[in-house]
């Protein structure tokens, strides 16, 4: 190729197409000063865009990486999630059903405690009445006896108030 290269400048210049002059010095220098460049720096270049796409790779590797890192930590997460809202279910349907126990245990201890209180009060009723009765008759027993002894002491001054009360308790 530089012999093609070489042959084609010898043309020109034969032909007197090519004039040598400054700007042609200068454009021929600056030509092969890229052409020089391009073929020692190649594989400088290559080399610095290989190194860079392999750490852009890496890079890009790593992100994936930390990416699945956190969905797995996601999906963890929300599997405890899901596992702490059943539990909580659990615990809601347990205490449900103990606060339900508890309650018919407190309304049969009420029912219970009130039973008692009505017996105790009805009881002491009961005793109240009997001991009214008592008086009653006891009182009846006596106007009784003191109608009767006032009737009857005309008539026998023997018996006494005592004597009909005794007998009438007997």
């Amino acid at each position: 190729m530089i012999v093609f290269i070489l042959i084609l400048l010898l043309a020109a210049t034969s032909k007197e197409l090519l004039v040598y002059n400054e700007e042609t010095l200068v454009l021929a220098s600056f030509i092969f000063f890229v052409a020089v460049m391009s073929k020692s720096l190649k594989d400088v270049t290559v080399s610095t865009l290989l190194a860079r796409g392999a750490a852009l790779q890496k890079e890009l590797e790593d992100n994936i990486l930390v990416r699945a890192d956190i969905l797995s930590k996601l999906i963890s997460y929300h599997q405890k999630k899901i596992q702490l809202f059943h539990e909580v279910n659990e615990l809601l349907s347990f205490s449900s059903s103990q606060l339900s126990l508890l309650l018919q245990k407190r309304q049969s201890s009420l029912q219970f405690h009130i039973a008692n209180q009505v017996e105790q009060k009805l009881k002491r009723i009961l005793e109240r009445e009997s001991k009214v009765l008592q008086d009653i008759a006891y009182q009846v027993g006596e106007t009784f006896a003191k109608q009767m002894t006032a009737k009857f002491s005309s008539k026998d001054a023997a018996l006494s108030n005592a004597a009909v009360l005794a007998r009438l308790r007997s």
